[in-house]
């Protein structure tokens, strides 16, 4: 019986148990960091709490926050009819775009086709977001509409597709001077066999590198068979973990679109020629209009007119002769949304990745461990396969009909199988943002020669190994058993090898060279405190403060993915011994000057300002990074430092998370600097940034699964003044019986 059988067999079960039984409920829990946790009698039940939770998380009424609401009308596009146009037309902007690609539309054409259970997960969750809504003393304001399923659904489809974006922005869009939003994207990702940890363990971390303004909170929810909890807001988690296995995923760069440029006819308006029409003999073919009208509150309404053609929405027309069109891979894949169900709900790390073959997510590196020992990595990617051999990463003429799309070039099966390890020989798998063959070390993935350039780019992100990747490596490598102390520690690693190894490099090109030039007192004081620095970048080290200041100088890479890559240190003989001394000297001025002092621990200038008390920091920045990452890149330039001269982070390792199998027991351990609550939705909540001194000091929490150890560890502040979640409480889950039978 195939995965979705039994989970079809299994769901239709969990729906007629309640019925037999009277009203269901679903238990509700907020644990000491609030991470709240949903146990169900069935799925329905468990997402119907996991939705309630949610919208408790991202709603305050008197404060008239419905987050929830607010996600909604973004895909739906119409965040300008209840909020105006925004600043420089931002919102009109936001809402052509979503009706122009129709996330929310593809969503209702497409919802039927997901499985019954996907469709119930979807219905039930935005029952309970509904249930939440509900409870409010005071009448909701106009804009905080009713989120349905479809809504849900649709946000998957608009992250799929931008993913996309990520890729090809630096090629085809921007050729066509067309910029699109794209996620941030960094990571670490390991998981670890049973043969190279101690007392039989399978171990797993994950840990995205996102701007923490933009950090998720957690959450569980659990069903009679069936788990899901990890890090999101209870549909879509990544790293997360169910009964039997735990995933995580980093960013790969595989190209997953293409720009199309269309001949446009001059007799027929908006018809383009489509070397596939007419039996492959080609035609002109009539594009499709899009009439987009939208009301803008204090404003006159938007009209106006877009176009799609097969391929995909137009994005710009030039002189009337030619049309750019993007084809994106995740574009209408509601098969997405299924492919990401089914890899949560899988019985194990086989089955998850089987769950999405041909590949559905659009890109991703996917690190996978399970409960029976299995280990894996997968570097996923939809990408199409073309009639015949053209570019990639250029616009590309529509009318050749060799530019069009096949079928999927690469999946888990067939002859073209994407880069796969399972279970490697040496025990471990990992991912840093890297090309697929440094994941398993023992070689179970072919090198450079054996992938096309489309799959695994040539130059940039994702092309060679990184510093993180390298240090992970070793940390792994070097030890026969690994123990838990270790696996927790591995996370918070701040080794800076690359930075290291070249300062090392102009410090012995000094040394050796035949004539230096004279430097100061202060100078020479930078100089030998870099000499001291033992490469961490600690908040008890002023030797990585000096070395900041000197990458700054000096410049020695051009953008952070330069400074990712892990490579050889240059030869010293090579290297100027005149800008090193002008560089110390430009850093003793600044030290000096902006801190009153050449000995500057890290923490001092690099950390957390909350109310006025600075947490001091460890952690690698942009242009020195570490595994552990923490730097001002949200709303800031890389490494930047502020007006107070000190960097105020604002972005790095976002969420970490370490899952360990063993035997029939599951442990997870997490930390989130954000903490559970934004505090622009929940002020006065103690779950805002509590998890900060734990991060700073380089400790996890415990995630706990077990309803027994959630109820023992509930959190304190329930019923004190200013906090408005209850500890726990028990909700009556809606009568699902109109749902359509699997």
């Amino acid at each position: 019986m195939r995965l979705s059988e039994k989970l079809n067999l299994f769901v239709l079960c969990a729906w007629l148990a309640p019925c037999a039984l009277g009203a269901e409920t679903v238990r509700l829990y907020r644990d000491t960091y609030g991470v709240p946790h949903a146990f169900g009698d069935s799925l329905a039940g468990a997402y119907f709490g996991a939705g309630y939770a949610m919208a408790e998380d991202l709603t305050n009424a008197e404060a008239g926050i419905y987050g929830a609401s607010e996600l909604a009308l973004e895909v739906e596009g119409r965040k300008s009819e209840f909020y105006g146009p925004g600043a420089n037309n931002e919102n009109v902007s936001k809402d052509i775009e979503a009706r122009h690609f129709g996330f929310y539309r593809d969503a209702q054409e497409g919802f039927s086709r997901l499985s019954p259970q996907v469709q119930l997960a979807l219905r039930a969750y935005a029952a309970g977001i509904a249930q939440r809504y509900s409870e409010d003393k005071k009448p909701r304001p106009d804009w905080a509409i009713e989120v349905k399923p479809e809504h849900l659904a649709a946000t998957f489809l608009a992250a799929n597709f931008y993913q996309s974006a990520m890729e090809a922005s630096p090629y085809e869009l921007k050729e066509i001077g067309v910029p699109l939003r794209y996620p941030y994207l960094g990571s670490n990702a390991w998981a670890i066999a049973p043969s190279r940890a101690a007392d039989g363990m399978t171990i797993h971390f994950a840990g995205p590198q996102t701007p923490f303004g933009d950090a998720q909170p957690e959450i569980h929810l659990e069903w009679p068979g069936g788990r899901v909890a990890g890090y999101g807001y209870g549909l879509f988690l990544d790293p997360g973990v169910g009964l039997n296995h735990a995933w995580g995923s980093t960013a790969n760069w595989p190209d997953t679109s293409d720009v199309y440029r269309l001949r446009l006819s001059q007799d027929k308006p908006y018809c383009y020629w489509d070397a596939l029409a007419n039996g492959g003999k080609g035609e002109w073919v009539p594009m499709t209009p899009l009439q987009i009208r939208f009301e803008i509150r204090g404003s006159r309404p938007y009209v106006g007119r877009r176009w799609v053609t097969r391929h995909g929405p137009v994005l710009r027309f030039i002189e009337g002769q030619w049309a750019f069109v993007w084809r994106a891979s995740g574009w209408r894949r509601i098969e997405f949304i299924e492919a990401a169900f089914q890899k949560q709900w899988a019985a194990s790390a086989r089955e998850a990745i089987a769950a999405a073959d041909p590949p559905e997510a659009v890109s991703g590196n996917w690190t996978l461990a399970d409960r029976k020992g299995d280990i894996v990595f997968l570097y996923n990617a939809r990408v199409f396969g073309r009639q015949g051999d053209g570019p990639r990463r250029e616009v590309l003429p529509g009318d050749d009909r060799w530019n069009d799309w096949a079928d999927w070039a690469f999946g888990l099966s067939g002859q073209a199988r994407l880069p796969l390890a399972i279970n490697p020989a040496c025990g471990f798998v990992t991912s840093n943002n890297e090309a697929p063959w440094f994941a398993a070390p023992s070689g179970e993935i072919a090198g450079r020669e054996a992938w096309p350039a489309y799959l695994v780019p040539l130059e940039g992100w994702g092309s060679a190994a990184t510093a993180r990747g390298e240090t992970a490596r070793a940390l792994i490598g070097s030890r026969a058993r690994i123990t838990l102390q270790e696996a927790l520690a591995f996370p918070f690693d701040a080794s800076a090898p690359r930075a290291k190894a070249w300062v090392e490099a102009y410090q012995t090109a000094w040394e050796t060279a035949p004539r230096r030039p004279n430097l100061s007192a202060g100078a020479t004081r930078v100089h030998q405190i870099l000499g001291t620095w033992r490469g961490q970048a600690a908040a008890d080290a002023p030797g990585m403060t000096a070395a900041f200041f000197l990458v700054r100088e000096l410049k020695p890479w051009s953008d952070p993915a330069q400074a990712a890559r892990a490579e050889d240190p240059p030869a010293p003989q090579s290297l100027d011994v005149e800008a090193y001394a002008r560089a110390l000297e430009a850093a003793a001025y600044r030290l000096k000057t902006d801190y009153g002092k050449l000995v500057v621990p890290w923490g001092e200038i690099h950390g957390f300002a909350e109310n006025g008390q600075w947490q001091p920091l460890s952690g690698g920045t942009d242009y020195i990074p570490a595994i552990f990452q923490a730097h001002a890149g949200e709303s800031a330039k890389a490494d930047s430092i502020g007006g107070d001269n000190r960097i105020r982070c604002s972005a790095g390792s976002a969420h970490l998370a370490v899952t360990v199998f063993q035997g029939e027991s599951t442990r997870r351990f997490t930390v989130n600097p954000s903490g559970q609550h934004n505090p622009k939705v929940h002020p006065n909540s103690p779950h805002c940034r509590d998890q900060r001194p734990l991060f700073a000091a380089g400790r996890f929490k415990p995630f706990w699964l077990s309803e027994a150890e959630v109820k023992a560890n509930l959190t304190p502040h329930a019923g004190k003044p200013g906090y408005e979640f209850q500890a726990v409480r028990t909700l009556e889950v809606p009568d699902f019986s109109s749902r359509p039978s699997p």
